[in-house]
């Protein structure tokens, strides 16, 4: 068990390419935090593939769409 899944879910992070140790450690740091990347999050989101998943989906992907665009116009 670890404290992020206290029923002890581990190993591979939504059984993707990524082990769970491997998403902890590509965290963002935000002021000290750790956070799941969006990359990650989506793929999390995705897998689930839960209706109340759909609206957060959606935004993540045109956020990241959108930065994707902003960066190649650098």
């Amino acid at each position: 068990m670890n404290r992020i899944f206290p029923r002890g879910l581990s190993g591979y992070f939504f059984t993707g390419p990524k082990r769970l140790e491997e998403v902890i450690a590509s965290s963002d740091w935000i002021e000290g935090y750790p956070f799941v990347t969006l990359e990650d999050t989506l793929s999390w989101k995705r897998f689930l593939n839960r209706e109340k998943d759909q609206k957060d989906i959606a935004l993540i992907e045109s956020y990241l769409r959108e930065e994707a665009s902003s960066k190649a116009l650098r």
